[in-house]
């Protein structure tokens, strides 16, 4: 199970972990990039932290094995090593790139 915060942006890197070891995963997170992640690849359910009945049918699903029935990831590469710090790489480098335009360098 993953808990997140309410940060919009929060994407804690325990998720990273959980991507990759490739079981389902529910989220304790609504309305922030775990969620976004977590809908978006297919790895598992996300739930409001704060909905009790949503919990305990999240729950539910893991222990009748429904969850693995619904489990089916997709395009998970670019979360995990080395897809992320190419990602970065390429936008460090646009970054440096646009700034010698600007700068005549």
């Amino acid at each position: 199970m993953l808990l997140t915060s309410r940060n919009t942006g929060e994407a804690t890197g325990k998720l990273f972990e959980y991507l990759a070891a490739g079981r389902p995963i529910i989220a304790l997170a609504a309305g922030n990039e775990a969620a976004r992640i977590v809908q978006e690849t297919g790895t598992g359910i996300t739930v409001d932290p704060d909905d009790v009945e949503a919990i305990a049918h999240a729950l539910r699903k893991v222990v009748t094995g429904e969850i693995e029935a619904e489990f089916k990831p997709k395009d998970i590469e670019r979360y995990m090593y080395p897809a992320p710090a190419q990602t970065m790489e390429e936008l460090i480098e646009e970054a440096i790139a646009r700034r010698r335009l600007t700068s005549g360098r």
